[in-house]
């Protein structure tokens, strides 16, 4: 493996942006990664995570509601969105701590800015 030996600055903390600065570090250049907003950038923040998460709460109330189809009979009230939000909310956060700690035990810099 080559090792660089320089330091290195990455503007964004989105996928493409963390995951620079996680390999960057691996190959031992010095990073500061630098994120206006949020690290995980809008994917992770606003988009994909977020979506995919409150797709997961309605296919499972689709299921539900068509589980009579297959001979399951239950009551179904509906959905509370408050609190479909509230996990959506959870995991968003949970992911961005969880991408906060891989990058401090990697040993990057975060810095928030913009440029």
């Amino acid at each position: 493996m080559r090792t660089l030996n320089t330091e290195i600055a990455i503007l964004g903390g989105g996928p493409v942006g963390y995951v620079t600065a996680l390999r960057a570090t691996q190959l031992g250049a010095e990073v500061t990664l630098i994120e206006e907003n949020t690290l995980g950038g809008v994917c992770l923040n606003v988009a994909c995570i977020p979506t995919k998460t409150l797709l997961s709460t309605s296919h499972i109330f689709a299921g539900i509601y068509s589980a009579k189809e297959h001979g399951i009979y239950c009551e179904l009230e509906g959905i509370d969105w408050a609190k479909a939000v509230a996990r959506k909310d959870r995991a968003v956060r949970s992911l961005g701590i969880g991408l906060e700690q891989l990058l401090q035990a990697r040993k990057n810099t975060v810095a928030s800015g913009s440029g």
